[in-house]
């Protein structure tokens, strides 16, 4: 019986460099050298929950004024509205099967020396903790808190990460479709940093006062803009004297910071809303770091999956420009 979906395990150039056989010289896993990984920092732009779940309800009230003047008559004065709030979570997975065997006698050897249970390989520990774990913090990092756009899965083959999840950009979207939010108008952000600064100001300033003065507030924007905004802080207001010693600080508003996302790379849009207002809900989230492992003839097969979901709770508090 062939196997399906086995995750090759290239060593190539590998086998041309050091030899088609194996030689020990001492190499173990400390030779192995991986790249850095992207950790799932925007969940901090909000919080994270756990749940039972699959669907989250809550309800935004809003209420009417009800001071009026004194008279000796009852005159009933006030209004409540009770309004559904509701936050999908999103079934993912990582499934992905190798064959161990495919470095057996080669420089990576010590990756199979072991035994003869697969599962007790040293490449089956490396892959989860080194390959596995880390590369789905960053898949939700880069291509699914932010800017998931979720598409149901095609039987058989394998999806993407950006198809995984509903994103903070399309909930942006989809909230200022249904006129729930307005954009707020910055026009193109300008080359020069300090005037850079001054168009995140007057962002800031088209907030409503009730929240721009009574609310805690990071400005997420992405990395490259994040900089910016501090060389352009130093720029304006430190050129000549020293004006300030936090260049991700609003100048005027000590309550409103700026971070940069990774998972806003590439994407020129600035948004805001108080950290209560942003709910990450998770249901077996803690999958994430652990697998089911099955052997199949020389097969092993790495299987988990739990859901995920992001959203706001009230768009009201929900503030971000036109672009994307």
């Amino acid at each position: 019986m062939p196997l399906v979906n086995n995750t090759d395990i290239t060593i190539d150039e590998l086998i041309a460099q050091f030899g088609d056989h194996y030689i020990d010289n001492g190499q173990n896993m400390d030779n192995l050298h991986m790249l850095p990984f992207e950790s799932f920092g925007t969940a901090e732009a909000g919080y994270m929950e756990s749940t039972d779940q699959t669907v989250i309800r809550e309800a935004n009230v809003r209420v009417g004024e009800v001071l009026q003047p004194y008279q000796h008559g009852f005159v009933s004065k006030g209004a409540m509205v009770i309004l559904p709030v509701e936050i999908k979570l999103h079934h993912v997975m990582i499934t992905t099967g190798i064959m161990p065997k495919q470095v057996s006698g080669q420089w990576v050897d010590f990756l199979v020396k072991n035994g003869i249970d697969p599962l007790e390989f040293p490449l089956i520990r490396f892959i989860i903790e080194k390959y596995l774990i880390p590369q789905a913090q960053e898949d939700l990092e880069m291509n699914a808190i932010y800017k998931g756009d979720r598409k149901e899965a095609e039987e058989g083959v394998a999806g993407l990460a950006i198809d995984s999840m509903q994103g903070i950009e399309q909930a942006l979207v989809i909230m200022e479709a249904a006129e729930k939010i307005d954009f707020i108008n910055t026009g193109a952000w300008n080359g020069t940093a300090a005037t850079f600064v001054t168009q995140i100001e007057d962002f800031v300033k088209s907030i409503p006062e009730k929240y721009r003065y009574n609310e805690s507030l990071e400005l997420n924007l992405n990395r490259t803009n994040r900089d910016k905004f501090k060389q352009g802080m130093r720029d304006k207001y430190n050129i000549n004297y020293n004006q300030t010693n936090n260049l991700l600080q609003l100048m005027d508003f000590e309550n409103i910071t700026v971070a940069g996302r990774a998972s806003m790379m590439g994407k020129n849009r600035v948004w805001a809303t108080p950290k209560s207002n942003l709910g990450t809900f998770v249901k077996g989230f803690e999958n994430a770091k652990a697998f089911d492992l099955q052997k199949f003839d020389r097969q092993v097969k790495f299987l988990t999956d739990w859901w995920i979901g992001t959203g706001f709770i009230q768009p009201e508090m929900v503030f971000a420009n036109e672009l994307s």
